[in-house]
């Protein structure tokens, strides 16, 4: 149950990230097409805007396999639940 939880608030983590990553890249680019910049500033926003791109693909990835492994474990539980529900009905059936 604790590996449970700790996917759902690595989920959240992942999730945050990836909100505030769009944030910055959204105020990075609109920075770059309404400021005049010197070509010094405009080559640091579009490495920082790469970087935040690379970031982004990552946790997004991340995020991803976190989701499959959420889905296989609540696939997991819902077996158990189901097989534990079989085992009740025959028992109903049979040996009352």
């Amino acid at each position: 149950m604790n590996t449970a939880m700790s996917v759902v608030k690595e989920m959240s983590q992942r999730e945050a990230d990836i909100k505030n990553c769009y944030n910055r890249i959204e105020t990075i680019e609109r920075g770059l097409r309404l400021r005049e910049l010197t070509s010094d500033e405009r080559t640091k926003f579009d490495h920082e805007l790469s970087s935040l791109k690379e970031l982004l693909k990552i946790n997004e990835e991340q995020l991803k396999a976190l989701q499959k492994e959420n889905f296989k474990t609540g696939l997991l539980v819902s077996a158990v639940v189901f097989v534990c529900f079989v085992f009740y009905c025959l028992h109903a059936m049979f040996w009352k």
